[in-house]
């Protein structure tokens, strides 16, 4: 005898982490996405198709309070049952509670990362019908088609983040952090070797450095707050530069570990090391594209160990000489639109900035000093470049419009100012300088005012780096 059941709707949300939708058509010409669900009777799928990231409603109601359910199967699009459940005597599905339309509510979370055509199967006994009811229907996971509507994100400003340094303040160097206002300074390792030059995984999560703790230049990682402290390399020989990948999965670094300097890569844990290049030459300094397809590094395997701009795929293929001149080129750096490639060269025995397109073609001279000008950098928006230069004498900080116009001294100091270092909102400009005695960090507006020292100790403190 079956019990009598209420009106039945059913809620099942399927969250995904790779919506897909095998053999879809192709979109419409709106942009909507095409449907490849096949509907059934009493049931109702929204969004559809689902994609990446996206919650699925499956809805499923009966006509009578006296409905009885004999049976519910969902089956992924590998075939795979995910869920079944049966109710030979007509008992209440587990979970069930009462709707405020004299009803009951069924619901369960579903977590799949496959791709295709989902089916929900199963029957139930419809007494006003006076016959049992089949459900037969599928729904769509579909990433290829559309892409759901991003919330949107407030744009963090330089208040919100934090800049990492290196210092010698309590005896060795370590790496240490701050809030942007140089408030909250806070060290981060503790080791009886030098730990420098953090980075920045692009997410904000991580730190990854460069440490002699264990007797060897190595790189290390570790979270943002200090914790988690990891070797990543292992090596007899010195490794250095070791950018995150855009999507904060990989890091690229040079190794001498095989006898002259090579390009690597690993994953951000540190397993899969892979050599990229194996030249003659030492290939060093390597950058990502922001779309992380992309390498650029400088090296010597060509005219006589002369220093020139290469730019490979990210597995290493392609390998191409970008700028193939007599002069030395080196630190190169992609501009956040993945365009241009700026970098300093030796031209007239000086070091001027210079930029070029990321195919090579273009190559165009941006400062005209008789000094030397060294770290070029992009402003987030790319509409810039700060750099600096001893054309007045001493290091100073400039900035110029990225076509290489409108060359602006912003610190006008008498002392050592390098190492410029963009906010992420480009509204201010962290630097190091000896203006005090010793080096400190400091941090100006993107116009030069409003400088202001953040560190102010007796220990040498270098090289800030924001945080995303």
């Amino acid at each position: 005898m079956f019990k009598r059941l209420i009106f039945s709707i059913i809620t099942l949300v399927i969250v995904s982490s790779l919506f897909g939708c095998a053999g879809s058509t192709t979109a419409p010409q709106d942009g909507s996405a095409p449907s490849c669900s096949k509907p059934a009777e009493g049931v109702s799928i929204s969004p559809d198709p689902a994609f990446l990231n996206q919650s699925v409603k499956i809805n499923v109601s009966g006509s009578s309070l006296a409905d009885v359910f004999r049976e519910i199967t969902i089956t992924d699009a590998s075939g795979s049952v995910v869920r079944h459940y049966e109710y030979p005597n007509g008992e209440l599905p587990k979970g069930v509670t009462p709707s405020s339309n004299d009803g009951w509510t069924w619901n369960e979370t579903i977590t799949s990362g496959t791709l295709g055509r989902w089916k929900i199967t199963g029957e139930y006994l419809a007494t006003l019908k006076g016959g049992t009811v089949t459900i037969d229907g599928s729904f769509c996971m579909n990433k290829e088609t559309a892409t759901p509507p991003k919330t949107p994100t407030r744009e963090k400003t330089y208040e919100q983040t934090k800049i990492a340094f290196y210092s010698n303040r309590d005896g060795n160097w370590e790496i240490y952090v701050m809030n942007a206002d140089g408030s909250g300074q806070t060290r981060l390792t503790n080791s009886p070797g030098r730990d420098s030059h953090a980075l920045w995984s692009p997410d904000g999560e991580k730190l990854a450095f460069r440490s002699a703790r264990d007797g060897n230049d190595e790189i290390y990682v570790m979270n943002a707050d200090g914790s988690g402290q990891t070797r990543l390399t292992n090596s007899p020989g010195e490794e250095g530069m070791w950018p995150w990948s855009p999507g904060s999965k990989k890091i690229v670094f040079w190794s001498h570990r095989d006898g002259n300097s090579e390009i690597y890569v690993m994953n951000a844990d540190g397993s899969g090391q892979t050599r990229l290049t194996n030249s003659p030459g030492d290939d060093i300094g390597p950058s990502w594209s922001p779309n992380g397809k992309k390498i650029v590094f400088q090296s010597t395997r060509d005219r006589s160990r002369n220093w020139e701009i290469y730019v490979m795929n990210a597995d290493g293929s392609g390998q191409t000489n970008l700028t193939n001149r007599p002069g030395t080129d080196v630190k190169p750096l992609w501009s956040p639109d993945g365009e241009k490639i700026v970098f300093k060269s030796v031209i007239s025995s000086d070091y001027q900035i210079c930029v070029v397109n990321a195919d090579g073609s273009g190559q165009t001279r941006l400062t005209n000093s008789t000094d030397t000008n060294d770290y070029p950098s992009w402003s987030p928006d790319g509409k810039k470049i700060v750099f600096t230069s001893k054309r007045d004498g001493n290091w100073e900080i400039y900035v110029m419009n990225a076509d290489g116009s409108e060359q602006i001294n912003l610190t006008n100091n008498p002392d050592k100012v390098i190492c410029p270092s963009w906010s992420p909102d480009g509204k201010k400009i962290a630097f190091m300088s000896d203006r005090d005695g010793n080096w400190e960090i400091y941090v100006m507006n993107a116009d030069g005012s409003g400088q202001k020292n953040l560190t102010n100790n007796s220990g040498d403190d270098q090289v800030p780096v924001w945080s995303p």
